[in-house]
Protein backbone atom coordinates (compact mmCIF):
# COMPACT_ATOMS: atom_id res chain seq x y z
CA UNK A 1 0.00 0.00 0.00
CA UNK A 2 1.38 3.44 -0.96
CA UNK A 3 2.13 6.08 1.66
CA UNK A 4 -0.75 8.27 0.50
CA UNK A 5 -3.13 5.31 0.47
CA UNK A 6 -2.21 4.51 4.07
CA UNK A 7 -2.91 8.09 5.13
CA UNK A 8 -6.31 8.01 3.44
CA UNK A 9 -7.13 4.68 5.10
CA UNK A 10 -6.22 6.00 8.56
CA UNK A 11 -8.14 9.20 7.96
CA UNK A 12 -11.21 7.14 7.03
CA UNK A 13 -10.91 5.09 10.23
CA UNK A 14 -10.60 8.24 12.31
CA UNK A 15 -13.67 9.74 10.62
CA UNK A 16 -15.74 6.90 12.07
CA UNK A 17 -14.77 7.68 15.68
CA UNK A 18 -14.11 11.43 15.63
CA UNK A 19 -16.57 12.22 18.43
CA UNK A 20 -13.59 12.59 20.79
CA UNK A 21 -11.77 15.95 20.66
CA UNK A 22 -8.19 14.69 20.32
CA UNK A 23 -9.22 12.14 17.70
CA UNK A 24 -10.98 14.91 15.79
CA UNK A 25 -7.75 16.92 15.82
CA UNK A 26 -5.83 13.93 14.47
CA UNK A 27 -8.40 13.53 11.70
CA UNK A 28 -8.00 17.19 10.76
CA UNK A 29 -4.22 16.87 10.66
CA UNK A 30 -4.35 13.78 8.49
CA UNK A 31 -6.92 15.37 6.20
CA UNK A 32 -4.86 18.54 5.73
CA UNK A 33 -1.78 16.55 4.71
CA UNK A 34 -3.78 14.24 2.46
CA UNK A 35 -5.18 17.25 0.60
CA UNK A 36 -1.68 18.70 0.17
CA UNK A 37 -0.25 15.40 -1.07
CA UNK A 38 -3.18 14.69 -3.40
CA UNK A 39 -2.78 18.14 -4.95
CA UNK A 40 0.93 17.52 -5.51
CA UNK A 41 0.33 14.07 -6.95
CA UNK A 42 -2.23 15.53 -9.35
CA UNK A 43 0.30 18.13 -10.51
CA UNK A 44 3.00 15.47 -10.90
CA UNK A 45 0.67 13.30 -12.98
CA UNK A 46 -0.19 16.24 -15.24
CA UNK A 47 3.49 17.13 -15.73
CA UNK A 48 4.30 13.53 -16.58
CA UNK A 49 1.37 13.26 -19.00
CA UNK A 50 2.53 16.36 -20.88
CA UNK A 51 6.12 15.10 -20.89
CA UNK A 52 5.04 11.80 -22.45
CA UNK A 53 3.06 13.62 -25.15
CA UNK A 54 5.97 15.94 -25.93
CA UNK A 55 8.47 13.07 -26.02
CA UNK A 56 6.29 11.23 -28.52
CA UNK A 57 6.89 14.16 -30.85
CA UNK A 58 10.66 13.99 -30.20
CA UNK A 59 10.53 17.04 -27.96
CA UNK A 60 13.04 16.37 -25.22
CA UNK A 61 12.28 17.66 -21.74
CA UNK A 62 14.94 18.06 -19.07
CA UNK A 63 13.99 18.32 -15.40
CA UNK A 64 16.13 19.11 -12.37
CA UNK A 65 17.39 15.64 -11.36
CA UNK A 66 19.00 16.98 -8.16
CA UNK A 67 15.65 18.32 -7.04
CA UNK A 68 13.98 15.01 -7.89
CA UNK A 69 16.52 13.17 -5.73
CA UNK A 70 15.77 15.49 -2.79
CA UNK A 71 12.05 14.89 -3.25
CA UNK A 72 12.52 11.14 -3.25
CA UNK A 73 14.77 11.17 -0.18
CA UNK A 74 12.45 13.41 1.86
CA UNK A 75 9.36 11.40 1.01
CA UNK A 76 11.12 8.18 1.92
CA UNK A 77 12.00 9.68 5.32
CA UNK A 78 8.40 10.79 5.90
CA UNK A 79 7.13 7.33 4.98
CA UNK A 80 9.77 5.66 7.15
CA UNK A 81 8.83 7.73 10.21
CA UNK A 82 5.14 7.12 9.60
CA UNK A 83 5.63 3.35 9.32
CA UNK A 84 7.27 3.32 12.75
CA UNK A 85 4.46 5.24 14.43
CA UNK A 86 1.28 6.13 12.60
CA UNK A 87 0.49 9.43 14.31
CA UNK A 88 0.13 13.05 13.17
CA UNK A 89 3.36 13.86 15.00
CA UNK A 90 5.36 11.30 13.02
CA UNK A 91 4.35 12.97 9.77
CA UNK A 92 6.19 16.16 10.65
CA UNK A 93 9.10 14.50 12.45
CA UNK A 94 12.45 15.87 11.25
CA UNK A 95 10.78 18.45 9.00
CA UNK A 96 11.01 16.03 6.06
CA UNK A 97 7.37 16.54 5.09
CA UNK A 98 7.75 20.33 5.09
CA UNK A 99 10.87 20.07 2.93
CA UNK A 100 9.12 17.67 0.59
CA UNK A 101 6.14 19.99 0.18
CA UNK A 102 8.36 23.04 -0.35
CA UNK A 103 10.67 21.37 -2.89
CA UNK A 104 7.66 19.86 -4.66
CA UNK A 105 6.11 23.28 -5.23
CA UNK A 106 9.37 24.60 -6.65
CA UNK A 107 9.86 21.54 -8.85
CA UNK A 108 6.27 21.65 -10.13
CA UNK A 109 6.55 25.35 -10.97
CA UNK A 110 9.83 24.88 -12.87
CA UNK A 111 8.66 21.73 -14.65
CA UNK A 112 5.39 23.30 -15.78
CA UNK A 113 7.38 26.21 -17.19
CA UNK A 114 9.76 23.81 -18.94
CA UNK A 115 6.84 21.93 -20.51
CA UNK A 116 5.13 25.16 -21.51
CA UNK A 117 8.25 26.64 -23.14
CA UNK A 118 8.99 23.39 -24.98
CA UNK A 119 5.45 23.29 -26.35
CA UNK A 120 5.59 26.97 -27.31
CA UNK A 121 8.88 26.47 -29.18
CA UNK A 122 7.40 23.45 -30.95
CA UNK A 123 4.45 25.60 -32.07
CA UNK A 124 6.80 28.28 -33.38
CA UNK A 125 8.62 25.71 -35.48
CA UNK A 126 5.34 24.75 -37.11
CA UNK A 127 4.67 28.37 -38.04
CA UNK A 128 7.90 30.40 -37.86
CA UNK A 129 7.00 33.57 -39.75
CA UNK A 130 5.64 36.93 -38.55
CA UNK A 131 3.15 37.32 -35.75
CA UNK A 132 -0.22 38.79 -36.70
CA UNK A 133 0.59 42.35 -35.58
CA UNK A 134 3.86 42.31 -37.57
CA UNK A 135 2.09 41.08 -40.68
CA UNK A 136 -0.58 43.77 -40.36
CA UNK A 137 2.11 46.45 -40.28
CA UNK A 138 4.13 44.99 -43.12
CA UNK A 139 1.64 43.83 -45.69
CA UNK A 140 0.37 46.13 -48.44
CA UNK A 141 -3.39 46.47 -48.06
CA UNK A 142 -4.63 45.44 -51.50
CA UNK A 143 -8.12 43.88 -51.70
CA UNK A 144 -6.62 40.43 -52.16
CA UNK A 145 -4.21 40.90 -49.27
CA UNK A 146 -7.01 42.20 -47.06
CA UNK A 147 -9.04 39.11 -47.85
CA UNK A 148 -6.10 36.86 -46.99
CA UNK A 149 -5.42 38.88 -43.85
CA UNK A 150 -8.92 38.17 -42.54
CA UNK A 151 -8.42 34.45 -43.14
CA UNK A 152 -5.03 34.65 -41.48
CA UNK A 153 -6.47 36.39 -38.40
CA UNK A 154 -9.01 33.62 -37.83
CA UNK A 155 -6.33 30.93 -37.92
CA UNK A 156 -3.81 32.94 -35.92
CA UNK A 157 -6.27 33.35 -33.05
CA UNK A 158 -6.54 29.55 -32.85
CA UNK A 159 -2.75 29.24 -33.12
CA UNK A 160 -2.20 31.75 -30.28
CA UNK A 161 -4.65 29.90 -28.03
CA UNK A 162 -2.88 26.61 -28.73
CA UNK A 163 0.53 28.13 -27.93
CA UNK A 164 -0.60 29.22 -24.46
CA UNK A 165 -2.07 25.85 -23.44
CA UNK A 166 -0.76 24.27 -20.25
CA UNK A 167 -2.60 20.95 -20.24
CA UNK A 168 -1.90 19.16 -23.52
CA UNK A 169 -3.72 16.38 -25.34
CA UNK A 170 -3.27 14.40 -28.55
CA UNK A 171 -5.99 16.56 -30.06
CA UNK A 172 -3.86 19.68 -29.49
CA UNK A 173 -1.07 18.27 -31.64
CA UNK A 174 -3.55 17.46 -34.38
CA UNK A 175 -5.11 20.92 -34.16
CA UNK A 176 -1.67 22.54 -34.27
CA UNK A 177 -0.74 20.58 -37.39
CA UNK A 178 -3.89 21.68 -39.25
CA UNK A 179 -3.74 25.26 -38.02
CA UNK A 180 -0.04 25.81 -38.81
CA UNK A 181 -0.51 24.26 -42.25
CA UNK A 182 -3.33 26.72 -42.96
CA UNK A 183 -1.27 29.65 -41.67
CA UNK A 184 1.69 28.79 -43.87
CA UNK A 185 -0.55 28.33 -46.88
CA UNK A 186 -2.39 31.63 -46.35
CA UNK A 187 0.89 33.44 -45.68
CA UNK A 188 2.25 32.27 -49.03
CA UNK A 189 -0.75 33.78 -50.82
CA UNK A 190 0.01 37.38 -49.83
CA UNK A 191 1.14 39.61 -52.68
CA UNK A 192 4.36 41.41 -51.79
CA UNK A 193 6.47 41.86 -54.93
CA UNK A 194 5.19 45.27 -55.99
CA UNK A 195 7.08 48.06 -57.67
CA UNK A 196 8.38 50.65 -55.22
CA UNK A 197 6.01 53.30 -56.64
CA UNK A 198 3.06 51.00 -55.94
CA UNK A 199 4.22 50.35 -52.40
CA UNK A 200 4.48 54.07 -51.69
CA UNK A 201 1.08 54.73 -53.29
CA UNK A 202 -0.70 52.01 -51.29
CA UNK A 203 1.04 52.77 -48.02
CA UNK A 204 0.11 56.45 -48.27
CA UNK A 205 -3.43 55.55 -49.22
CA UNK A 206 -3.83 53.18 -46.28
CA UNK A 207 -2.23 55.66 -43.92
CA UNK A 208 -4.15 58.81 -44.92
CA UNK A 209 -7.07 57.49 -46.99
CA UNK A 210 -5.88 59.68 -49.87
CA UNK A 211 -2.77 60.34 -51.98
CA UNK A 212 -1.53 63.33 -53.93
CA UNK A 213 -1.62 63.10 -57.71
CA UNK A 214 2.17 63.12 -58.01
CA UNK A 215 2.15 59.51 -56.73
CA UNK A 216 0.06 58.41 -59.69
CA UNK A 217 3.06 57.19 -61.71
CA UNK A 218 3.03 54.90 -64.73
CA UNK A 219 3.76 51.90 -62.51
CA UNK A 220 0.83 52.81 -60.25
CA UNK A 221 -1.49 53.21 -63.25
CA UNK A 222 -0.34 49.83 -64.53
CA UNK A 223 -1.07 48.28 -61.12
CA UNK A 224 -4.56 49.83 -61.10
CA UNK A 225 -5.36 48.55 -64.59
CA UNK A 226 -4.00 45.03 -64.00
CA UNK A 227 -6.10 44.65 -60.84
CA UNK A 228 -9.25 46.28 -62.29
CA UNK A 229 -9.16 49.04 -59.69
CA UNK A 230 -10.30 51.77 -62.09
CA UNK A 231 -13.54 52.23 -60.17
CA UNK A 232 -11.93 51.73 -56.76
CA UNK A 233 -9.85 54.92 -56.76
CA UNK A 234 -11.06 58.39 -57.71
CA UNK A 235 -9.47 61.81 -58.17
CA UNK A 236 -10.99 64.61 -56.12
CA UNK A 237 -10.20 68.28 -55.70
CA UNK A 238 -8.60 69.23 -52.42
CA UNK A 239 -10.88 71.88 -50.94
CA UNK A 240 -8.40 73.04 -48.35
Amino acid sequence: MSFLAELIKIKGELDEIQNVEDINQQTTTYNENIIKLETLYSDFENILKNKVLLNKKNIKITYDTEMLTKLKNNLEKVSENFQKEQTPESLTQGRFLGQYLSISQEFISESKLENKNSWKNFCKKKYNKEALYELEQRIIKTPKNNENLEKFKQKYIIFSELMTKNDLSEEDFSSLEKCSQSLNEIRSNFEENYHEDVKIFLNELNKNNFVTIDLLTDEVKKFINENNFENTFVIKRNNQ
